[in-house]
């Protein structure tokens, strides 16, 4: 309680408890008064976030010692004994329902630079990253880590069509003879429908309670479906684009009135095979990924009239990589990567609405490095063993994970540990990402197995949290109910001399 009445005691320096301004000016002046007043001791931001019918800032001081938090947001002082990611850091609110909590798919961190509240990392929250991993395919994944920690169930079924167009090319060559050639192009779109139940425990926080319905359409080409390149001589692409549904009782809400959440998604990405041997494999990656919200909850205004609130958000993230792979034997083989994410946000946060500085004003925020190694076996008749370790740095926290695992056919076991690592940029004395602490998890499950006719993936995972003594149990069922082969007519072009 120390922090708290040190920091009600700096609020209360101007003499008036009624502050001018809006929310992201009096809460940045509430980072600059602290870094004057004890530099030495906490390490301050503000964060954005959507609530019921805007936008809110607010500011957040971490102690550097304790790594305890200290949450301002106007003349309320909240301590966090425990943080466990961003979330644990957001507004609680219970005196007016829906005044001030969290219902975004985003949460954007800001730090004092020289004077500007300048963007510095942009996190998916629980209710975002949910969404996200329900979305898009895990290898295109890009921006912050995603929730592990969820009690998750799922269902999903698709239907995937291959489909391959060809042209016939007529043309003359300088002696005038005719010269015909042809070329082909195959590729397959998968549409599925997905259903997604999602428990969230938080010892800071209330549960949060997520269903989500995800349509999704994907087009693939020139890829195995998992982003490797199948004919080095020309692009590998897949793209996603999907709609879903969700109703939440957010997580941090006291009052846990039910959000509703629709989001539009688009992911792209692109593979090029820079080098292909007998012996090394070097491929470069660019992705991108974009997504557009609507929420709609109850709320109260400050008089506590209930009403309906709406409001909504977007972002944008890019990345870039190489992916490598060496052959050390037959059987044997070293795989590396690396890629280097960006996110959209602001130079100065005040700003936000000074429209006519706006192009100047965004910025792509460098927002997470990933770096990773690991050794395969091939053990034969289909079996294999691996061993991995990665990296992930944020400005605001980092992440390694070691995880080793089996192949048996089209069955596997993966058992993962991971752990909080500094971040990069800036070392902050308490991890911001959302799974911050220890977690080892064990996850069984096979791909494309033949189940009454059908192709079917099945996994169930069990996640252990050792900090909290906390046990997650999930499952999921992928069944893709068949699709076709479609051969268009060919197109034939012509080329007069």
């Amino acid at each position: 309680q120390e922090q708290k009445q040190a920091y009600e005691g700096e609020l209360s320096t101007t003499g008036d408890t009624d502050w001018g301004g809006i929310c992201g000016d009096i809460h940045f002046a509430a980072l600059m008064i602290g870094e004057i007043a004890k530099p030495e001791d906490f390490e301050y931001f503000t964060a954005s976030y959507a609530m019921g019918d805007s936008q809110h800032v607010y500011m957040f001081a971490i102690d550097k010692e304790s790594g305890q938090a200290v949450v301002v947001n106007y003349d309320s002082v909240q301590v966090v004994d425990n943080p466990d990611g961003i979330e644990s850091m957001t507004v609680k609110n219970d005196d007016q329902k829906g005044s001030f909590n969290n219902i975004g798919t985003n949460i954007r961190i800001f730090a004092n630079s020289n004077g500007n509240a300048e963007h510095v990392s942009t996190i998916k929250s629980a209710l975002g990253a949910f969404i996200y991993q329900a979305s898009v395919d895990p290898h295109n994944q890009i921006g912050t880590p995603l929730y592990n920690n969820f009690n998750t169930q799922g269902v999903e079924f698709s239907k995937t069509n291959t489909i391959t167009k060809g042209k016939i090319v007529e043309e003359y060559d300088e002696d005038g003879n005719l010269i015909t050639s042809e070329d082909s192009k195959t590729y397959t779109i998968t549409n599925g429908v997905k259903l997604l139940h999602g428990t969230k425990h938080n010892g800071n926080i209330d549960n949060t309670d997520i269903f989500t319905l995800v349509y999704y359409r994907k087009k693939s080409s020139n890829t195995n479906g998992f982003g490797s390149v199948q004919d080095p001589n020309k692009l590998g692409s897949e793209s996603t684009l999907s709609l879903s549904g969700t109703n939440a009782s957010m997580g941090n809400m006291y009052t846990n009135e039910d959000v509703y959440v629709m989001q539009v998604n688009y992911n792209q990405a692109l593979y090029k095979t820079i080098l292909r041997t007998d012996r090394v494999d070097i491929q470069a990656n660019g992705k991108m990924n974009v997504n557009l919200d609507y929420y709609n909850m109850e709320s109260n205004d400050y008089y506590g009239n209930t009403y309906r609130a709406h409001s909504g958000d977007g972002n944008l993230e890019t990345s870039v990589g190489i992916d490598t792979k060496f052959r050390l034997t037959e059987r044997d083989f070293i795989t590396s990567n690396v890629s280097f994410d960006h996110v959209i946000g602001l130079k100065e946060q005040r700003r936000i609405f000074d429209f006519k500085h706006m192009p100047n004003n965004v910025r792509m925020t460098p927002n997470v490095l990933r770096t990773g190694i690991g050794y395969q076996r091939n053990l034969g008749n289909n079996k294999s063993i691996g061993v991995n370790g990665n990296f992930l740095g944020t400005q605001v926290g980092g992440i390694y994970n070691v995880s080793t695992s089996f192949q048996n056919g089209k069955q596997f076991v993966l058992i993962n540990y991971q752990n909080d690592a500094n971040g990069i940029n800036r070392s902050i004395s308490s991890n911001l990402l959302p799974t911050a602490g220890q977690e080892v998890s064990v996850t069984y499950g096979a791909r494309n197995a033949n189940i009454l006719g059908s192709k079917v993936d099945y996994g169930a995972n069990v996640t252990f949290l050792p900090d909290t003594k906390n046990f997650f149990v999930g499952g999921s069922l992928k069944v893709n109910i068949g699709g076709n082969t479609k051969n268009k007519s060919k197109k034939k072009i012509k080329i007069t001399p």
